[in-house]
C-alpha cells in the first residue's frame, strides 16, 4: 500500500441508506471518497433495507480493498434502517433483565446487518448512565447499576459475535456521568481514578475479558486520566496508557464522531485526524473533510509528526477486523435472501418478549391495574409527547379503544395552544380514571431530556382534580421524577 493509501483507510465517512440515483451528489461523493480516496470503510446512516444493500454492493465494487461497513444499530438495525426489527430501548432491556433474550437479540442484529452487508456495530453502550440528567445516554445505557451493565453489554457483544458482527462496546472510558451532551459540546466526566475504576470502568473491563473486538472513545474531559482540557479521544494518556497498556485492550480502536461540536469547537480537521491517530485510535469516524483528513495524516507522517509504526499498526488492525468478518473471501450480499434474514417473525417475537418483560409497575397504591373492564368505567387518555414524537400514541390509544367504548382521547404536543390544554382538562374531569401517557426521547443536539415549560403545570392540574391517576412513561422512567408522590 502507498502511504496515501494507508492515510486513507483509517477515514471512515458516512453514506445514507436511502435511494439515490447514481448522478445524486450524494452517491457521487461516497463514490469519490470510495474509488479515488480509497477510504477503508463507510458508516451507513439511516436508510431502508434493499436500498442500503444495493448501495453497499455498489460501494463494495468499486472498492479496490474491501470497505469495512459499520453503523450504530443500538436498538437493532431499526435505530438506522426501516423495515428491520425494532428492540426496546437499552434500558428497557435492562428492565428485562433477561441474559438469554439479550444475547438472541445481538444474534439477531447480527443477522440482518449480515444480510444487508454490515460487519461492525458501534454497541453495545457499555456507559452506565450515573446521572439521571444525562441528554444524551440516558436510556441509550442499561443501567445505573454498574454489574447490570457488566452482565447484559457482555451477553450482547457475545451475541453479535457469535453471529460474525463485530461488537464496539462505547463511550470509553464513560459517558454517564454527566448533564452535557458531546453533541454540542465536550463533557467533563468527574471522579478520582479510584471512583471511575469502580462504576466507569469495570463494564469496559468486562467486555474486554469478554472478547470484545472493538471499543468506540468518547469526546469526554476525565480530570482522573487527562489533566489537559483535552477529549479523551485525542488523550494518549487516556487511549494508549489507560485502554491498551492499563486494561490490555489490544483490538480496533475507533473514535466516535469526529464531526461532533465536543471536537469542532476547539479543533480543525488536521489537528483532530493528527492527535487521534496519535493518541492510539485505529479508525477516524466521520471526519468534517474526508480529503483534508487523509492530506494531514499524509503530510504529518512525511512530517514525521505520526510515525509509521502508529500508522501501520492502525492499518493492521483494520485489514485484521476485515478478515476476520470475511470479506477477503465475499464483499458482496446476496439480495434475494434478504427477506428470509430481516424482521422474521422469530426476529419479532423475540423483540416482543423482550418488550413485554420491560413493562414495570413501579407502584400501584390504590390497585387501578389490571384496568377494570367494566365497560360504565369512563376512561381520559391524555397523552404528552415531542412534537417530533406525533402519532406515537395511536397504537396504544387504539388498543385501549379495543377494551372499552368509554374512551376520550387528547394529544398534548410541546407547541400545542392553550385550547388543547383546555380539551385535556375536560376530558379529565368528565372521566372516572385518567391514563396520562408521557413519551419522551432523548434527541443528539437537543441538549434537553423531560417536559418542556408548559406541560408541567397541566399535569399539576390534572393531579389537582384529586381523580385516580394511572402515570404511563413510555421510553424514559426518569419522568417519574418530575412529578409528586
Amino acid at each position: 500500500m502507498t502511504l496515501e493509501e494507508k492515510a486513507a483507510q483509517v477515514i471512515f465517512p458516512r453514506i445514507s441508506g436511502k435511494y439515490f440515483s447514481w448522478d445524486a451528489l450524494e452517491f457521487q461523493k461516497a463514490l469519490h471518497e470510495v474509488k479515488d480516496l480509497k477510504v477503508g470503510g463507510i458508516i451507513l446512516g439511516t436508510g431502508d433495507v434493499y436500498e442500503s444493500a444495493f448501495i453497499i454492493n455498489k460501494l463494495q465494487k468499486e472498492s479496490k480493498i474491501p470497505l469495512l461497513i459499520s453503523s450504530d444499530f443500538e436498538r437493532g438495525l431499526a435505530f438506522r434502517i426501516d423495515g428491520t426489527t425494532s428492540f426496546p430501548s437499552n434500558m428497557a432491556v435492562g428492565a428485562a433483565n433477561d441474559s438469554l433474550l439479550t444475547y438472541q437479540m445481538g444474534k439477531i442484529i447480527s443477522i440482518e446487518g449480515e444480510a444487508i452487508g454490515i460487519q461492525q456495530n458501534y454497541a453495545p453502550v457499555s456507559d452506565v448512565n450515573t446521572n439521571p440528567n444525562n441528554p444524551i445516554i440516558n436510556v441509550r445505557s442499561f443501567s445505573d447499576n454498574v454489574n447490570l451493565v457488566k452482565k447484559l453489554s457482555v451477553a450482547v457483544i457475545k451475541g453479535m459475535q457469535d453471529g460474525d458482527m463485530i461488537a464496539t462496546a462505547k463511550h470509553f472510558p464513560g459517558h454517564g456521568n454527566t448533564s452535557v451532551d458531546s453533541h454540542r459540546r465536550l463533557p467533563t466526566i468527574p471522579g478520582t481514578k479510584k471512583e471511575l475504576f469502580k462504576v466507569e470502568l469495570p463494564p469496559f473491563e468486562s467486555d474486554i475479558k469478554n472478547g470484545v473486538m472493538s471499543i468506540m472513545v468518547g469526546h469526554l474531559h476525565v480530570p482522573a486520566f487527562e489533566s489537559r482540557d483535552i477529549p479523551a479521544t485525542l488523550s494518549k494518556n487516556i487511549v494508549t496508557d489507560l485502554l491498551k497498556k492499563k486494561l490490555g485492550f489490544n483490538g480496533l480502536v475507533v473514535t466516535d464522531a469526529m464531526g461532533m461540536h465536543a471536537i469542532t469547537n476547539s479543533y480543525n480537521t488536521d489537528q483532530a485526524v493528527i492527535k487521534a491517530l496519535n493518541a492510539g485510535n485505529d479508525v477516524i469516524l466521520l471526519p468534517h473533510n474526508t480529503g483534508e483528513a487523509i492530506k494531514a495524516i499524509v503530510d504529518a507522517v512525511k512530517k514525521g509528526e505520526i510515525s509509521d509504526k502508529r500508522l501501520n499498526d492502525a492499518v493492521t488492525k483494520i485489514l485484521i477486523a476485515k478478515k476476520w468478518a470475511g470479506l477477503d473471501k465475499n464483499r458482496f450480499v446476496d439480495i434475494s435472501k434478504i427477506p428470509f434474514k430481516v424482521a422474521t417473525n422469530s426476529h419479532w417475537e423475540i423483540a416482543n418478549k423482550l418488550a413485554r418483560k420491560s413493562i414495570t409497575l413501579v407502584k400501584d397504591e390504590n390497585n387501578l391495574i389490571p384496568l377494570s373492564s367494566d365497560t360504565r368505567i369512563k376512561y381520559a387518555s391524555i397523552s404528552i409527547l415531542d412534537n417530533d414524537q406525533a402519532g406515537v400514541e395511536k397504537l396504544f390509544n387504539s388498543t385501549l379503544s379495543q377494551e372499552t367504548n368509554n374512551l376520550r382521547t387528547v394529544t398534548v404536543l410541546e407547541n400545542s395552544n392553550r385550547s388543547i390544554y383546555r380539551s385535556a382538562l375536560r376530558a379529565a374531569k368528565r372521566s372516572d380514571i385518567i391514563l396520562l401517557s408521557v413519551y419522551t426521547k432523548i434527541r443528539a443536539y437537543s441538549g434537553k431530556i423531560g417536559l418542556n415549560r408548559s406541560e408541567p403545570k397541566l399535569v399539576r392540574d390534572i393531579l389537582s382534580l384529586k381523580k385516580p391517576v394511572v402515570l404511563l412513561s413510555h421510553g424514559n422512567p426518569y419522568i417519574l421524577s418530575t412529578f409528586p408522590g
